[in-house]
Order: C-alpha cells, then sequence, then structure tokens
C-alpha cells in the first residue's frame, strides 16, 4: 500500500526518505530508491494504524534521526535499514524541533513543560552522548517558541525570545551558545557560506556567527524588511534575495557584504547614450576619450555608489575594443567590450562611482578610424 500523504522527504543513502501516512500503519518514516518496489514503510514503529512518527526526518551522513515512538517523545535512529532503525532513549519534552547534524552529531531543541523552557540539545546518536546543550532562559521569555533554526558551517542559528527577539548562535558548547548583536522579528534566514543571512527591521542583514561579525547590510527600501526579505542565497560578496516593497511588488534584490552595506536598485532598462543620434554623437575617434553622466540620470540618483551598465559597439571601422570606466582616470587597459570591425558587439559590467568621477563614466575607443556606442543603464548601488 502506497501512503496518502507524504512530506519532509530528504536525501539519504542514494535514496529519499520521508514522513508517509497510510491506512494501514499511520504516520511512519518511509524509504524510496525513485521506484514503486523499492517504495515501502522503513520500520513499522507503532505497529498497525497507530503513528510512530512525530516529527520530519534529519539526515545527515549515514544516519538519520526523528522522533516518535509509543509516547511521541522518542528520540530515534536509522541507517536505512529497519534492523537499524532504533531508539535513542525517551525524553520528557512535549515539542521536539530538530535542526540539523554538524559532523554527525545531530541538534535539536526541546521544550520542558516542567520548567517552561526551551533547550539547545545535541546527540551522537547514543544514550550517553545524548545531552543538552543550554536552556534558553527562565519564565515567559523561554514559553516563546524557537524561531527557524538552520545549521550553517559548524554553528546552529535560531530566533529566540519574547518581543524583544533576538538572533542566537551556537559552536555546540554552552559557553559558546550566544545571542547576536541585532535584535531580529520573526523574520526569514538562510544558511548562506560563512554563516546567514536574514531579514529584520531595517533592511538585510549578514553574521558569521559572532557578536562581532553581524551587522546590518543597508535597507533597500523604507518599505523592506521583517516579512518582506526572504530566500537569500550567497554568490561571492553578494547577497541576493526576494523582497517586496510597495514601489516595485516581489523582485530579486541584492546587498553587497563587501560594499559597506550598499544595497543593489534595478530601473527600467534606459538608455543613456547613443552616438548613431545627432544629440549623443558624433562616433568616437581611435584614441578618443568621451565622459557620459550617468548618475542623475535614467533613474539613478546622484549619489550613486556605482551602476551596471550594457555597453554596445556599432559601426565600427576597424578592429578594437572600448574601454569603459569611471571618469577622470587614466586608461586601464581593461577590454570592456570587443569587436571587429562592422561588428555590433555588447558586454555587461559594473562600474563603481566614486566622487572623483563625478558622476561620469569615460568611454575610450582602441581601433581605427571610428565606432558609436550606445550605453544602458539597468540598476545602480547606494
Amino acid at each position: 500500500e502506497m501512503p496518502t500523504e507524504t512530506w519532509g522527504a530528504v536525501a539519504f543513502g542514494g535514496g529519499i526518505l520521508f514522513d508517509g501516512l497510510s491506512s494501514a500503519s499511520g504516520t511512519e518514516p518511509w524509504i524510496s530508491d525513485g521506484t514503486a518496489a523499492g517504495t515501502h514503510v522503513l520500520k513499522d514503529v507503532v505497529p498497525g494504524p497507530g503513528s510512530g512518527l512525530q516529527s520530519e526526518i534529519v539526515a545527515g551522513g549515514s544516519t538519520a534521526y526523528f522522533v516518535g515512538g509509543d509516547s511521541w517523545h522518542e528520540l530515534w535512529k536509522t541507517d536505512g535499514t529497519e534492523a537499524g532503525t532504533t531508539p535513542i532513549l525517551e525524553m520528557s519534552s512535549p515539542y521536539y524541533v530538530l535542526v540539523g547534524q554538524i559532523d554527525g552529531t545531530l541538534y535539536f531543541f526541546a521544550y520542558s513543560a516542567d520548567s517552561y523552557r526551551w533547550s539547545l540539545w545535541r546527540s551522537d546518536g547514543t544514550a550517553a552522548g545524548t545531552r543538552e546543550v543550554r536552556s534558553l532562559g527562565d519564565g515567559a521569555l523561554s514559553r516563546d517558541p524557537v524561531n527557524r533554526p538552520v545549521v550553517s558551517g559548524s554553528r546552529v542559528y535560531f530566533a529566540h525570545g519574547e518581543g524583544d527577539t533576538r538572533l542566537f548562535s551556537s559552536d555546540g558548547t554552552h559557553a559558546g551558545t550566544l545571542p547576536l548583536s541585532l535584535p531580529v522579528p520573526r523574520v526569514d534566514f538562510s544558511a548562506v557560506p560563512g554563516g546567514v543571512a536574514f531579514g529584520w527591521e531595517s533592511g538585510v542583514g549578514f553574521t558569521d556567527g559572532t557578536p562581532e561579525g553581524t551587522r546590518s547590510l543597508g535597507t533597500a527600501s523604507p518599505r523592506l524588511g521583517r516579512d518582506r526579505a526572504e530566500s537569500f542565497v550567497r554568490l561571492g560578496s553578494m547577497i541576493l534575495f526576494s523582497g517586496w516593497d510597495a514601489d516595485h511588488g516581489y523582485e530579486l534584490w541584492r546587498a553587497d557584504l563587501e560594499g559597506g552595506g550598499r544595497m543593489f536598485y534595478t530601473v527600467v532598462p534606459c538608455r543613456v547614450v547613443d552616438t548613431r543620434i545627432p544629440e549623443d554623437g558624433p562616433p568616437i575617434l581611435d584614441g578618443a576619450t568621451r565622459e557620459i553622466t550617468v548618475a542623475g540620470r535614467c533613474g539613478v540618483p546622484i549619489d550613486a555608489a556605482g551602476v551596471v551598465l550594457n555597453a554596445t559597439v556599432a559601426g565600427s571601422t576597424g578592429d578594437g575594443y572600448i574601454e569603459v570606466s569611471p571618469a577622470r582616470r587614466g586608461p586601464t587597459g581593461t577590454r570592456s567590450t570587443s569587436f571587429r570591425a562592422g561588428q555590433t558587439r555588447a558586454s555587461s559590467m559594473v562600474l563603481g562611482l566614486d566622487p572623483a568621477s563625478q558622476g561620469m563614466v569615460s568611454v575610450r575607443l582602441f581601433a581605427p578610424g571610428y565606432a558609436d556606442v550606445i550605453l544602458d543603464v539597468s540598476g545602480y548601488f547606494r
């Protein structure tokens, strides 16, 4: 019998483990190798129609974990076989949040109905090696649930607190489980290389798991933040995320980890210059430099720190290239767009606009004769 409902699938051992519900066995752990014949209940933890699985499954390496059993308070482990699916120990907590594994060690949160506390726990898969790392406060503060815990690198991150919700980081020790420096409303945060990126009331932020490494990356919009920034991905020094504000709706946004918290803003693609038309001409001659004002035009503010441009060359009389750079600088030898005689070629680039450039970019032609140049702007940094 196949399950009527499934959820929480995780990759494991060349296949998947998942929570499955069927009339014959209730909710139990299932395993599949991607075929009908290879899809079955891994173990009927509570034999018969009763359910033996209380949590989603957390997998890592050669071991996966879940909470269930007759009491629904037992921590279990599995190696992907029925015989290797066994209980570790029974705990007194009525509520659990399994987070993930770090180097084979499971991290999870358990709530005590006696002390009204959430606590962070760790387990090496044995009863003796399952222990509390740190309790998260007393009284009303600790009744608040643990929000959106994730594992990134060698640390566990989570938000916790009542009213003044804060972001915490743990290295798996009591002393190393600490609140970080920014208060964080209950919003989305994502594990990214090097730490966690998150949305908060002042925009977006990033932390490497230390108080000194926790910082705001700036505000992309006065109305962007809290639950309006989510699904963070890191690409090099960039944090990309989905964000919403009243001016743009949902769009892809960008924050710069290395640029002092500058944010990327899109604009409707706009033509800054086209030397083919009389008001922007004439074409640029070999060895000549044309300075073109970008800031203050096409929706780019006068104080923009950088722009995203598309540079097109057309009607060239010889082979060569153009160099596009911030104005008031000498040639750098960078080939922004290369071309052959008569070709129309385009390339995209990101350019900084420092105070010395006065919001302008320079276009230099290195080709015999002349060529027309078209510049379009699609976004800016500020």
